[in-house]
Order: C-alpha cells, then sequence, then structure tokens
C-alpha cells in the first residue's frame, strides 16, 4: 500500500480561529492536504446523549455554513462538513451539501455522525429507527433527483430546463420523502458523502457512502502525537486542543513522510473516488415544449 493522505478535523472553535486570520487560511489553503473536516466535534461514532451546551461547555459553529465561509478563504482547499443523522433532516442536508458543492466547485463534501453531541436528546428529527447509512442514502437520492445536465439554458428553444429528466426520490423508510430536490446536482457530480465509525463498521452498509472515517476505519482518525499508521488509505489528523496553527505545524510534518495531494482538485478527483451511479425513478415533470419559432 502506499503512503497515505493526510487530513486534518477542526472543531468549531479551530474552524473560528481559523476564519478570523487570513494568513493562517492561506497557508492552510496551501497545504496539500486531502480534506479538511470543519466541525468534527458536532460528529460521534456512537449513540450517546448531548446537551444544548456541548462537550465540556464549548461552542461550536454550524458546520455547512462554516465551510462556505472557509471554501471562499481557501479556494483550492477541500472540506467535510460535519452533520448528524440524528440531528438533520435529509431533504434539509441534501440542499445544504448540493449548495456548497455549487459554491465551491466540488470541493466538499459531508461527513455523517450519529449523534451531533451539541444537540439535546428529543430533537425534531430523532429517529430510533435512523442510521448513518440511512441518511446517506436519503441525501445520494435526493441530489440526484436534478441532473446539472438538465440545465441547458437554451434560448433558441427558449428552454431552461429539460424538466423531464427531474426524478421523484420516492423514498419510505425510515424517512418518506417524495422529491425532487430543489437545489440541482452540482456540475461537478455527485458530492462525497463520508461516514464517521467511533468503532467496527456496522454491517449490510450502503454503497451510497464514499469513505469511512474513525479510529478504526480506511481513514484512521490520529493524534498529533501518534505514530503515522502505514495500513490505511489516509489519516485524519484531530487535535481538539491544538491551536489552527499548530495544527498546521503537525500536518506539515506528516505531509513530509506521506502522499500529498495537489490543492485545487475537486474531492471526489482528489481521494479518486468513482462517480455513484444514477438509479432510474419516476420521472417528476412533462417535457418541456420549445417556443414557437417566429
Amino acid at each position: 500500500m502506499s503512503a497515505p493522505y493526510v487530513a486534518v478535523g477542526l472543531t468549531g472553535e479551530q474552524v473560528g480561529a481559523l476564519l478570523a486570520d487570513r494568513a493562517l487560511a492561506a497557508r492552510w489553503d496551501s497545504l496539500p492536504l486531502a480534506f479538511t473536516v470543519v466541525g468534527i466535534d458536532r460528529v460521534n461514532g456512537a449513540d450517546d446523549v448531548g446537551g444544548a451546551a456541548g462537550p465540556d461547555g464549548r461552542t461550536t459553529l454550524e458546520s455547512s455554513v462554516a465551510t462556505t465561509f472557509l471554501a471562499r478563504q481557501a479556494p483550492r482547499s477541500r472540506f467535510l462538513f460535519a452533520a448528524s443523522s440524528r440531528r438533520d433532516h435529509p431533504y434539509n442536508l441534501a440542499r445544504r451539501v448540493a449548495s456548497a458543492g455549487h459554491l465551491s466547485r466540488g470541493r466538499t463534501g459531508v461527513l455523517l455522525g450519529v449523534r451531533d453531541p451539541y444537540v439535546p436528546a428529543g430533537d425534531p428529527w430523532t429517529h430510533d429507527a435512523v442510521s448513518v447509512d440511512d441518511i446517506a442514502h436519503a441525501v445520494r437520492v435526493l441530489e440526484q433527483t436534478w441532473p446539472f445536465a438538465s440545465v441547458v439554458a437554451d434560448r433558441a428553444s427558449g428552454i431552461f430546463v429539460e424538466s423531464d429528466q427531474i426524478q421523484f426520490a420516492d423514498l419510505e423508510d425510515p424517512y418518506r420523502i417524495s422529491g425532487p430536490l430543489t437545489v440541482p446536482e452540482p456540475a461537478t457530480g455527485p458530492s462525497v458523502i463520508a461516514t464517521y465509525h467511533s468503532g467496527v463498521r456496522e454491517a449490510g452498509t450502503r454503497s451510497d457512502v464514499d469513505l469511512v472515517v474513525g479510529p478504526t476505519s480506511a481513514v484512521r482518525e490520529v493524534s498529533s502525537t501518534a505514530e503515522l499508521p502505514t495500513d490505511v488509505e489516509g489519516i485524519l489528523l484531530r487535535d481538539d486542543e491544538l491551536s489552527p496553527a499548530a495544527l498546521a505545524d503537525a500536518a506539515e510534518k506528516l505531509l513530509a513522510i506521506s502522499r500529498p495531494i495537489a490543492p485545487g482538485l475537486s474531492l471526489r478527483t482528489a481521494l479518486g473516488l468513482p462517480v455513484a451511479p444514477r438509479d432510474l425513478r419516476r420521472v417528476a415533470f412533462a417535457r418541456p415544449e420549445p417556443l414557437d419559432a417566429p
């Protein structure tokens, strides 16, 4: 196996410090990281109960919003924003995933965990039957209900969207969602969907998940003081107590003995991930009729 690539996980507090320092954001943008996880403190791999104040009284940021700002300040870097299968309804989450993909030109994706420790038990979307794979499936299907290729903007015919390419999602369990999504798929294709697992990944995982992150996963979570594992595809450097500048220092040391990935590529291209297949589903709209010739 070749040397692993390097990614970094940032807490909400670390993201806030990075956003406030333009020089540090520029330095971050020059690092050949595979990606940065925004809000790593907002995902857990186990079904534990959090609270509104967050773990240890910490504060954090809304990860998808923070990612759009970071993607602008670091225009060559790639990001996964953290989200929870027990906090976010998949329709709202899919809209944010697709919107971030458009704004970043394919440099973003989502990292799904079981529960957001900053959200108290009994949040409105809690559903005992929901798993990270369930919500990954829903996000994937919803994002693909509106193909980007359908947006033709043909002045001659007067057709902006070939609406007969838009499909219903027709999801039933554990969420009942008709769809389609109100945002087209990004021009770069389906967004990268990752999941976070604190232990061994559960059996029967759906194919909608592009990569798995965690202490025992193919993308291995390690601290700044750990030895570099060599039997993994990538490593996720995480140290919640370090400043972003200190994390950048630690990342540079790891990058010197690992596999750099050139900045500027889309997230899917950078990780060498295949394009997710598109399922044929029920058509949502009729074929548009061209304008009559003058």
